[in-house]
């Protein structure tokens, strides 16, 4: 029995554990502050004599995601992601945790009340999942609409670009040469209905020693496969 007035079955797993599911917290009018965020707990084989009630249970604000940066990264994971909300970093949380799509993941450095930090999972198909959280490593939030893909937690994987060819291949060291870049998978950025997603692709030149010269350049569309 929760706060001497909820009662609820429980499962006997041995005889120091059992389970049982919690009911909801009701904020009483005069608690204007919600500080009561606690039932206490007692026990009975028959539902009439119960246990003294000495432990307490604790509740939190579900957590709400408000976007995900970048939204979006190579199936091979590693992605820097922030999760930007409110109430991931609430007192009576025991146990933060990720997911993406139905994979669990920790953050990488202790949450802030808005902030959360991750690395990517690997995926092995290209696609979009929905980012969830959990304050307690049971119950997570759920998708904002049901069967749509909210972009406030969505992540989307996309697969490596291949190019197959480069023109021309010299120019002046002077820079500001234009180069035509042909490959696949360069439309890959699209909706259901096959309109263009706002991505910016980018390019970058690495000399011999794979060092990165002249910084990161946003190529512009000619058609798919074409930039």
């Amino acid at each position: 029995m929760f706060n001497h007035k909820y009662l609820t079955n429980a499962t006997i797993e041995s005889s120091t554990v059992m389970y049982c599911d919690t009911p909801a917290l009701e904020y009483d009018e005069d608690d204007t502050d919600n500080v009561h965020d606690w039932y206490n707990v007692s026990v009975s084989a028959d539902g009439e004599s119960f246990a003294k009630a000495t432990a307490k249970f604790f509740f939190y604000d579900e957590p709400v995601i408000k976007s995900i940066d970048p939204w979006l990264g190579p199936m091979s994971g590693k992605t820097e992601v922030d999760i930007i909300g409110k109430g991931f970093n609430q007192t009576n949380m025991c146990d933060f945790r990720i997911k993406f799509g139905m994979t669990e993941v920790r953050p990488k450095e202790k949450q802030t009340e808005s902030l959360a930090k991750i690395d990517s999972l690997p995926a092995k198909i290209p696609g979009a999942v929905v980012v969830s959280i959990s304050g307690n490593g049971q119950q997570y939030t759920h998708d904002t609409t049901l069967h749509f893909r909210d972009a406030s937690n969505t992540f989307e994987y996309y697969q490596n670009f291949f190019v197959i060819s480069v023109w021309p291949t010299q120019a002046s060291n002077t820079g500001n040469t234009p180069i035509l870049l042909n490959g696949i998978l360069f439309d890959q950025f699209k909706y259901d209905n096959s309109s263009n997603k706002n991505v910016e692709i980018k390019c970058r030149f690495l000399d011999s020693s794979g060092t990165v010269f002249g910084g990161e350049i946003v190529m512009t569309k000619l058609k798919d496969s074409q930039y």
